[in-house]
């Protein structure tokens, strides 16, 4: 067997790439999280109001449990293409190994 044809440098790049869009995912997150805890209780206390903020509720965890969803899948994608590529950099060194 030759030496694959992948671009190892460009995956792990893209690795890299990965990582960070997970990081920004985790930043927005925090940074909604904080901001949404300043706001003030504009929904007042009445039916109307507890309507609100339970469909606030709602619609607001079901935001943070997307981003939880982009950090941790685009993380673990990293994790996997950085793995691949130092998985093609070992197959090459042992496949250069054996030919010669």
């Amino acid at each position: 067997m030759g030496i694959l044809n992948v671009d190892m440098m460009q995956m792990t790049i893209d690795a890299e790439g990965f990582s960070h869009v997970s990081a920004k995912a985790n930043e927005i997150s925090s940074y909604m999280k904080n901001a949404l805890r300043h706001l003030g209780n504009f929904w007042g206390n009445d039916k109307v109001g507890s309507e609100f903020i339970a469909e606030w509720d709602r619609g607001v965890q079901g935001l943070f449990d997307t981003l939880t969803g982009v950090h941790d899948g685009m993380r673990y994608t990293g994790d996997g293409v950085k793995l691949s590529a130092d998985l093609y950099k070992k197959s090459n060194v042992i496949n250069t190994g054996l030919a010669g």
